[in-house]
């Protein structure tokens, strides 16, 4: 499991890490100070690489609900699934207000600041059992198409093996 924590608070990037190392010790976590930074890594590599993202809205350069935005735009350029895709979506905020508009991203949840350690546990608990129900589906879609094309192509072996 990849985790990204976009924060330009290092203090709140470091408390979320262990936050998360407390419930998931073996996951793979990767830090930004900057949604610019996110974006840039995003365009570097796979953008299904994150699968849980931490996204502050507050920060210097640009606000994290631009960030998700973008994020969503790119995959709906792909013509991807929005809903219901990677990475699952949580902003840790200091800014209660903006959370009606986080649906418009389709954040997973919303977590205000100061973190309560009790709050984030139970967050992100349910965002590992949303991501594993998402892992096994996306397994299971795999495995289907797969059996779909051994059965084409045995049909079309059968067929090429009746006109011989």
């Amino acid at each position: 499991m990849n985790i990204a924590i976009c924060d330009d608070e290092e203090n709140i990037r470091i408390y979320i890490r262990k936050l998360i190392q407390k419930q998931e010790p073996f996951c793979k976590i990767t830090e930004f100070s900057s949604g610019k930074e996110l974006l840039e890594f995003q365009d570097e590599t796979n953008a299904e690489e994150i699968d849980i993202l931490f996204l502050d809205i507050s920060m210097g350069d640009e606000d994290g609900m631009t960030v998700a935005k973008q994020l969503r735009s790119q995959m709906e350029s792909k013509k991807e699934a929005v809903w219901g895709s990677l990475p699952l979506l949580i902003f840790v905020t200091g800014y209660p207000e903006y959370m009606q508009e986080a649906f418009s991203v389709n954040a997973f949840q919303y977590i205000v600041k100061p973190i309560q350690e009790s709050n984030f546990e139970q967050v992100f608990a349910q965002t590992i059992r949303e991501y594993q129900y998402l892992m096994a589906k996306k397994k299971m879609n795999i495995s289907m198409t797969h059996h779909a094309l051994c059965a084409s192509a045995l049909t079309s072996i059968r067929r090429h093996e009746s006109l011989i």
